[in-house]
């Protein structure tokens, strides 16, 4: 069993770590890595207290980062790549949640709508209005915010709570953990940004003004140039029947299946850099239509 102080340690880089590979600031990120080990070595989380004040102080971070590089990490979303989270998405639903009552039914229903939908910008690229992007933007949040909390395992951040339960995690567990929670935490602050809803003692037409500038930066993340459909063709032939075949064989856990089909995407957002998965800077985000 490992300490638990170099558990959170871990965590720590995991997280720092994701932190430079999103922004690339090398010296604010090394300063606030240190800050970080710091920090974890003054709480000494064998309490219940000390971890929840040391998970509140990474979740800050993992805000006031998200805030404050937005420009730098909010990710560039193409047509093709929405297609792709969405056939991810409709896997995971049959694999782990899927059960023949009422309410499923109609919540597949909902997911085959969605699915047209998806499948017609894919492949006709209408005009798309603004409020049309920004949907579409925050579809495409929410649907990695549901693919990466499928795949998160909770029960690691037990150590701020109760160290005393992990026995089998390793050093590497903890600090993929960290990496995957700030990737998290970064988007749903990106969905929880999205609701207009005043600050406390903050005005509304201040949070409004707010709303207005985070939206429309969203908008311009939203690459809506036709791609080519050989894409498309490949996401639905390659992933989803792959997808479809794991399901219905069992060949791999779903777990896996899931984490293998992302590769896809990223391989072909590699070979078109305005549609990237990446995380672009944007150098100029007024000046670009």
């Amino acid at each position: 069993m490992n300490n638990p102080l170099l558990l959170i340690m871990c965590f720590s880089a995991g997280v720092f770590f994701q932190a430079f590979l999103l922004s690339g600031r090398r010296i604010f990120l090394l300063g606030m890595l240190i800050g970080g080990l710091a920090v974890a070595a003054f709480f000494k989380p064998f309490d219940s207290d000390a971890g929840l004040k040391l998970f509140v102080v990474f979740l800050s971070f993992a805000f006031l980062f998200a805030f404050s590089f937005r420009e730098e990490i909010l990710p560039v979303i193409t047509d093709k790549l929405l297609l792709s989270f969405h056939t991810v998405f409709l896997y995971i639903f049959f694999s782990f949640y899927y059960q023949d009552n009422v309410i499923n039914r109609a919540v597949t229903v909902g997911l085959m709508l969605a699915t047209l939908i998806v499948l017609y910008i894919a492949f006709a690229h209408p005009k798309l209005s603004y409020w049309s992007k920004l949907f579409l933007y925050s579809w495409s949040l929410a649907l990695v915010v549901c693919i990466g909390v499928s795949q998160f395992s909770f029960s690691y951040a037990l150590i701020f709570f109760d160290p005393q339960g992990w026995t089998s995690m390793s050093l590497l567990d903890s600090f993929v953990t960290g990496m995957a929670f700030l990737y998290l935490a970064i988007h749903c602050y990106y969905l929880w940004a999205l609701l207009p809803i005043p600050y406390k003692g903050q005005l509304w037409e201040d949070r409004l003004k707010e709303w207005q500038e985070f939206s429309a930066l969203m908008v311009k993340r939203y690459d809506d140039r036709p791609h080519s459909h050989l894409e498309s063709i490949l996401i639905i032939v390659l992933q989803g029947g792959a997808l479809l075949l794991n399901y219905r064989f069992h060949l791999l856990s779903p777990g896996m299946a899931v984490c293998l089909s992302v590769i896809l995407p990223v391989g072909l957002a590699a070979c078109n850099a305005p549609g990237s998965l990446r995380f672009v800077p944007m150098k100029n985000p007024a000046g670009r239509r």
